[in-house]
């Protein structure tokens, strides 16, 4: 596990350094949308929620999350807050839980700080909104889409059952997500042409159910808090460390449900679980065996 943190760490570094040297002060200041993870930086930020926590409990130093704030930075340089949150939220919950505080106020300050960068780089992409709808960054698009789409009969049971499983399933069936798209659009596809976004943001929870009719929206105001109630006695019954890892990622599909949808979160908690927990946890637990 170490020697992952440690091959990390030297490939961020060396990431850092390229974009130093290469820095451009209005990608900062800028976001046209689509983030172009050259480096697959949301991917190292998803593989190491698990890694930095167990790391982080077996030295209890702060150094550990040296790798975690490099990535913040990297992501902050090029005008982006997603993979900053990320990689940010198991720091406050691994702190949480060690020092036994909640640390509102650092908290606070990280949460202002972000904000403040969405209201420096708004580019107005809906027009007349106000500054602090613009603070929020893509939320901004969200608020608007209910009563945009919701009277849209072209919106309104646009969408089948195949569409909902294709939306789940696109998240582990990455390889083929190009061919999905292709032949299935999803609600957020569907909004993005109206908020120019160029991919699925604003597609909240409420409106993205509606494009699958009104009988969806039904199906996912119940399943929903079924699926929270599911989460929180998972979380409830792991160990401390494991619980830690399950809150952190809970914490960021919840913000996906709220900016991308429901359905498309399922797919990438799918993908998260498969392919950037699983493999950490059996490393793991393959480890702590040979120790016993």
């Amino acid at each position: 596990m170490q020697v992952l943190w440690l091959v990390i760490l030297v490939y961020l570094l060396y990431v850092l350094y390229l974009n130093i040297t290469s820095f451009d002060a209005k990608a900062a200041f800028s976001y046209a949308g689509e983030e172009k993870d050259v480096f697959k930086l949301k991917n190292l930020a998803y593989f190491l929620i698990p890694i930095t926590v167990f790391v982080f409990f077996k030295y209890k130093s702060t150094l550990i999350f040296i790798p975690v704030v490099i990535i913040s930075i990297l992501d902050l340089l090029n005008g982006s807050r997603t993979i900053a949150f990320i990689a940010i939220i198991p720091i406050f919950i691994c702190y949480s839980f060690h020092r036994k505080s909640l640390f509102i106020i650092p908290g606070l300050i990280a949460v202002s700080l972000l904000l403040l960068l969405g209201v420096l780089r708004t580019d107005n992409v809906v027009g007349g909104v106000p500054w602090y709808l613009s603070a929020i960054g893509e939320f901004r698009e969200t608020y608007i889409t209910l009563p945009l789409f919701i009277a849209n009969d072209d919106y309104v049971h646009g969408g089948s059952i195949f569409h909902l499983l294709s939306a789940i399933g696109a998240g582990v069936l990455f390889i083929f997500r190009g061919q999905i798209s292709e032949t299935y659009v999803f609600a957020g596809k569907f909004i993005a042409e109206d908020v120019d976004r160029g991919y699925g943001l604003a597609s909240n929870i409420i409106i993205e159910s509606a494009y699958y009719g009104y009988a969806g929206l039904i199906f996912t105001l119940l399943a929903f808090p079924l699926l929270l109630y599911v989460t929180r006695s998972l979380i409830m019954r792991s160990p401390l460390i494991n619980a830690i890892v399950f809150s952190s990622i809970t914490v960021i599909i919840l913000r996906l449900v709220f900016r991308e949808g429901l359905y498309l979160s399922l797919g990438a908690l799918l993908l998260i679980g498969l392919f950037y927990l699983f493999p950490v946890f059996l490393l793991n637990k393959v480890r702590w065996r040979k120790h016993c």
